[in-house]
């Protein structure tokens, strides 16, 4: 199965449960990646933090905007 997590902000707390919920699903089989708004609280280095097997794909999601909604909507 081919599984998209799909996260506003990627920082702490929430980092935390959507990478270890996507590395469980990669480590049973599933083709995994997480798309993320690239924010001024997310974290540098997430390559190192997220597992090889989980995809990442910075977004443009910078605010909570209608514009911003609507341009991560067409970036997913």
């Amino acid at each position: 199965m081919r599984i998209l997590q799909v996260s506003e902000s990627f920082a702490t707390g929430t980092m935390e449960v959507v990478r270890m919920v996507a590395e469980g699903a990669a480590h049973e089989g599933h083709r995994v990646a997480i798309a993320y708004g690239k924010r001024p609280e997310t974290p540098s280095g997430l390559r190192q933090r997220v597992g090889a097997d989980v995809d990442l794909i910075a977004l443009p999601w910078t605010g909570r905007s209608v514009g911003a909604q609507l341009r991560t909507v067409r970036e997913l």
